[in-house]
């Protein structure tokens, strides 16, 4: 019985001792693989590599000789390297270190050394910023300039690239003249636009509100020009033409007279093209019948004038002069 005893107990201690000198003995195996930058777990920023390409690095393993094997079999074509970083920006990263503070990289094996040493990584985070909506006016004139409301809103952009862009570039811009240019001119306007989510030109994550409301009045173009040609007629009752009749002299009968106009560009350029017609108005009364055959003169009214188009100068308009003449009976 003690003699199997023994034998019991030194089947036991030679697989201990192949066990434990299995556990001694080492190996090392020579890997090509590709890292991949990721934030450290529970960090909210992003780690990539600068040009977005991936980079070949050669790492030497040691460990169990069962684990080297296994690791030959199935070797990692890209390895999760977490990054622990408080910088922003591009930051160069020994792996060795890393490594060694992540074992589960490489169950069971030890990182003796990597080459190249480095890996150079960018760190970014998101920040939110309170930015000013500038509004670029443009090329229009207005009687009331534009504005918007609210003035400031809320920016969630890349920390690294907002810290490339100028002071005072860090802002959102709205595009009057392309807002207003076909609104109604002379006239308050205020309705809601749409903010472009671009930092000068850097796109950004999120713009709380995604919408102001825009405030202007765009003055009307007026412009001054002259109608040419504005035929003048001479008005009266029915009755008037059976006893008078209008001598103008050395007129013609066809009277036109030229004006000038001031309005809306659009309307007078209407106007000195003919598309819109005005005539000049002499009317006569009983009164103007009084004494006939005397010399007379009278300043037209034009009328057609559309609204918002005024005379430019009234007071230069000339009198037209003319007489009544009473009509001689006509013999039965």
């Amino acid at each position: 019985m003690a003699q199997l005893k023994l034998i019991t107990m030194s089947a036991l201690l030679t697989v201990l001792v192949w066990v434990s000198a299995d556990q001694l003995l080492t190996e090392s195996a020579t890997l090509q693989v590709t890292f991949e930058p990721v934030a450290a777990a529970g960090e909210s920023y992003t780690v990539s590599l600068p040009t977005g390409r991936t980079q070949n690095f050669q790492i030497v393993l040691s460990g169990p000789p069962k684990a080297i094997a296994q690791l030959r079999e199935t070797p990692p074509a890209t390895v999760p390297l977490p990054i622990e970083t408080r910088t922003t920006g591009r930051v160069s990263i020994k792996i060795i270190d890393v490594l060694l503070k992540n074992p589960a990289q490489f169950p069971g094996l030890t990182a003796e050394s990597v080459a190249p040493e480095y890996l150079e990584v960018v760190v970014d985070r998101e920040i939110t910023v309170s930015l000013p909506v500038w509004v670029d006016p443009g090329t229009l004139d207005y009687d009331v300039d534009p504005s918007v409301e609210p003035d400031h809103v809320q920016v969630t952009i890349s920390q690294r690239r907002f810290k490339a862009v100028p002071a005072e570039k860090r802002r959102l811009v709205l595009q009057a003249k392309n807002l207003l240019r076909n609104k109604p001119k002379g006239q308050l306007l205020s309705f809601p636009v749409p903010l472009e989510a671009k930092v000068d030109g850097i796109d950004v994550k999120e713009v709380t509100p995604a919408r102001v409301d825009l405030r202007a009045t765009v003055r009307e173009l007026r412009v001054t020009d002259t109608i040419p040609a504005v035929p003048i007629r001479v008005a009266g009752s029915v009755d008037l033409w059976n006893e008078f009749r209008v001598d103008l002299g050395d007129r013609s009968t066809l009277l036109t007279q030229p004006i000038t106009v001031r309005g809306p560009a659009e309307i007078v350029a209407r106007l000195v093209a003919g598309d819109i017609k005005v005539t000049g108005l002499i009317a006569l009364s009983r009164h103007d019948t009084l004494g006939p055959g005397r010399d007379r003169a009278k300043r037209p009214v034009f009328v057609g004038l559309p609204p918002g188009v005024e005379l430019a100068d009234p007071d230069t308009i000339e009198c037209i002069e003319f007489r009544l003449v009473r009509e001689e009976p006509t013999s039965p």
